[in-house]
């Protein structure tokens, strides 16, 4: 995970941009739902050290 999967996510969310492939890829805090809270967990992790994205979210 680098800024680049930010940005990927955001654009996702907010400028209409390519889904994540596969979607459970797009969920770093492991609800089941890409939203803002998964681009919230990434920034988290990539700029503050925050802990790792989650998996297992069974989509």
């Amino acid at each position: 995970m680098n800024v680049a999967d930010v940005v990927y996510l955001v654009t996702y969310l907010f400028l209409d941009g390519p889904a994540p492939d596969p979607p459970a890829s797009g969920d770093a805090n492991d609800d089941c739902v890409v939203d803002i809270g998964d681009a919230v967990y990434l920034v988290t992790y990539v700029f503050l050290e925050g802990p790792e994205p989650l998996k297992g979210c069974a989509w």
